[in-house]
């Protein structure tokens, strides 16, 4: 993934240590004081609590210089920011930005989001538990190693549920001689063609057997040969 301003930034800034003068404001205030400073010109929108402020930074340069003071206020009241990018087919397509980890207290204390170039949000976290910010977060595109884990495996059982469904309508069909069947037992997956059709059963020239996970392995001591089936019991396959 090419990673964007925040990226690069933070790959500059990593290690690196300030006394800085917004330390002792919250996130969301500090973020304020820093846009003032940087681009007086530019209009900060505080919102009610919960929704974080916001500014349209148009100059390039000040974006820069507001994104800089942001990582150096998250390293000088403890934190380590991490960058995030959202993915394409998110709702925040196109949305980066970087979060505050805490060291010492594990978890998120604000989040920093950039859309369209221009439009920066800072968001703080309110408490400890604090279920909104988690899920605008998320919703930016951050998720942590965890939640990439929990959604890589969720994504495989849907993916695998989704085969199965597949091999379950397959299965239903009724089969004609010629068809290329298969049957999976196990890791293995049997494959051979219907040469013979008596009512619900079938005759199957089993052919060639493989891994599933893994179709160029063959298992050892297979062996060509021919089993009735019922046609069910097998899924049309290439």
């Amino acid at each position: 993934m090419r990673k964007g301003v925040f990226g690069l930034l933070i790959s500059t800034l990593a290690g690196c240590s300030f006394m800085y003068p917004h330390a002792d404001l919250p996130p969301e205030k500090a973020a304020k004081e820093i846009i003032n400073a940087v681009s007086p010109q530019t209009h900060v929108l505080v919102s009610p609590p919960g929704l974080g402020i916001g500014a349209t930074v148009l100059n390039q340069a000040d974006l820069t210089d507001i994104t800089k003071d942001l990582m150096r206020y998250c390293a000088n009241t403890g934190g380590v920011p991490l960058y995030y990018q959202a993915e394409d087919n998110s709702l925040f397509a196109g949305n980066e930005g970087f979060v505050c980890r805490s060291k010492s207290q594990n978890l998120l204390t604000f989040a920093v989001s950039l859309r369209a170039k221009h439009n920066l949000t800072v968001l703080e976290r309110r408490s400890a538990v604090d279920s909104s910010f988690d899920q605008t977060v998320i919703d930016w595109g951050y998720l942590s190693p965890q939640q990439r884990a929990e959604l890589n495996r969720q994504e495989r059982e849907k993916a695998e549920a989704e085969r199965r469904e597949l091999q379950r309508i397959a299965s239903n069909k009724t089969k004609s001689v010629g068809d290329s069947v298969c049957k999976d037992q196990g890791s293995i997956r049997y494959q051979g063609t219907v040469e013979q059709v008596a009512g619900d059963k079938i005759k199957v020239f089993v052919e060639r057997a493989s891994f599933i996970n893994a179709p160029g392995l063959r298992p050892g001591g297979f062996q060509q040969q021919y089993h009735w089936v019922n046609y069910w019991d097998v899924f049309g396959c290439e």
